[in-house]
């Protein structure tokens, strides 16, 4: 049976989206003592440092140490991931754009434990620090606010008029309205997809 992950870099918006399930989220990771921190500058650096504090291996802190996740890095922790899944007979699908992926488990699993184990090759393999983290800085290079380029993605789409504003984005989060000048289907299908690739930097918005 197919499982589908949600990409971690909308998380916060989820409710207007029509999302599958999800990893464990950035805000779970809390480490029960706080190591200090190297010093990491760029526009993640607070992201950075708290996944570097937060994690649980020392893969994690050395690759999270500069700041930096390289695609040499990114693809490494993939192959743990698959490895990981595949030793509990999982299949793994591989990374969408947006870091999302589906898994599929043998007929007749349980999917609760399936689920599970999904969550904790998450961990061990870094795949819910490291990347979660290149994915969310190949989406948004700079760190701008996330709610004003979603809702210029929206705006050039034409899902929304030009006169809605960020503040009425998170308003309508919050309340899981929808604005959309248009049907509701082609909306949700904008919102995914802003979301997802804002920027148009992974190439969503093209296809």
């Amino acid at each position: 049976m197919k499982q589908t992950y949600a990409g971690l870099a909308f998380l916060a918006s989820a409710p207007l989206a029509l999302t599958g399930c999800t990893a464990t989220a950035f805000t779970s990771r809390a480490a029960s003592a706080t190591p200090t921190a190297p010093r990491i500058e760029g526009p993640w650096a607070a992201e950075f440092t708290a996944e570097w504090q937060a994690a649980t291996t020392d893969v994690e802190r050395r690759i999270l140490e500069d700041g930096v996740v390289t695609d040499q890095e990114y693809s490494e922790m993939t192959e743990r991931f698959r490895a990981c899944l595949a030793d509990a007979g999982i299949e793994f699908g591989g990374f969408e754009p947006d870091g999302s992926y589906e898994t599929t488990s043998t007929p007749g699993a349980d999917q609760d434990a399936a689920h599970e184990t999904v969550n904790d090759c998450s961990r061990t393999s870094g795949e819910d620090s490291v990347g979660l983290l290149y994915s969310w800085v190949d989406r948004n290079p700079e760190h701008l606010d996330d709610n004003a380029i979603v809702v210029q993605c929206l705006q050039d789409s034409g899902g929304v008029d030009r006169g809605y504003t960020a503040a009425e984005y998170s308003q309508d989060i919050e309340l899981e309205s929808s604005p959309f000048i248009v049907d509701v289907r082609t909306g949700l299908a904008a919102v995914e997809v802003c979301e997802s690739d804002p920027l148009g930097l992974l190439g969503m918005q093209d296809r």
